[in-house]
C-alpha cells in the first residue's frame, strides 16, 4: 500500500512541476512562464505567472500585455470555434 501511494505521490508532483502553457521572452529576454485562463466559450481571459524549468532571478519585468501564437501539444486536436 506504501508503495501505490509513494508511486501516486511521485506521479502527482512531477505532472505539476511545469505546469504552465505558454513561455514568451520579456523585452530583457527573460523567459516568463504563463498559464492561460479561458472563458466559458473558450476565449483567453488572462494570464497568470508562474514557474517554468528556470527560476527567475533578480529584478522580472513582467510585460502589461503578451502576444503568442498558440499550437496544441502533440496529440491534440486544435478546436475549431463556429
Amino acid at each position: 500500500m506504501k508503495k501505490i501511494l509513494f508511486s501516486l505521490l511521485a506521479l502527482i508532483i512531477s505532472a505539476s512541476i511545469y505546469a504552465y502553457d505558454i513561455e514568451v521572452p520579456n523585452a530583457d529576454g527573460v523567459i516568463i512562464y504563463y498559464t492561460i485562463y479561458y472563458d466559458y466559450n473558450g476565449n483567453e481571459t488572462e494570464l497568470e505567472v508562474t514557474s517554468g524549468s528556470r527560476k527567475y532571478q533578480g529584478t522580472v519585468i513582467i510585460p502589461a500585455e503578451v502576444f503568442h501564437t498558440f499550437a496544441p501539444p502533440k496529440g491534440h486536436k486544435q478546436i475549431e470555434n463556429e
